[in-house]
């Protein structure tokens, strides 16, 4: 593996494109902490796929960049070696927030309860992508990212 940045973790000679889903933001969708991880959860992780799947088809089928590339062309990247990222932010505000909506005072990182909510976000967020299959990937499949955040990113 070569890490280039947190937008680019990947096997030697392939990387692709980086997508982020906002926890936080899947929290505030969701009606219960069983609704989160029945529904909500699940419906944000399958769109994610669905734009990995967009971004890497524009790059193989669209924009041809694979065939196009000095990078290819000097083998510093192998198409079939593309590791797409599938990033997500915001677990302890999601944590916090599910907590505060189940009448609970439990804070992420400060309580056994709430870390418990966390580590089962992460474990559910791991199997999917770990079962997932993508269209375009190194073994099919994206990897879990997981990110402290950017600039951008408003309220997490």
């Amino acid at each position: 593996y070569g890490i280039v940045s947190c937008y680019n973790s990947l096997p030697l000679g392939g990387g692709s494109t980086l997508v982020r889903l906002n926890l936080k933001a899947v929290a505030e969708r969701s009606t219960s902490v069983d609704d989160f991880f029945s529904r909500t959860l699940p419906h944000y992780c399958r769109q994610q796929i669905a734009i990995i799947n967009s971004r890497c088809e524009f790059l193989y089928e669209k924009s041809h960049f694979f065939e196009n590339s000095f990078l290819v062309q000097e083998g510093l990247i192998e198409p079939e070696r593309v590791a797409p990222m599938f990033g997500m932010y915001g677990l302890a505000e999601a944590v916090n927030l599910l907590c505060e909506n189940a009448g609970l005072t439990a804070r992420y990182g400060k309580n056994d309860t709430a870390n418990e909510l966390g580590y089962r976000i992460s474990a559910q967020l791991a199997d999917f992508v770990e079962n997932t299959p993508v269209k375009y990937g190194w073994k099919q499949r994206a990897l879990l990212h997981a990110q402290s955040g950017i600039s951008s990113d408003i309220g997490t």
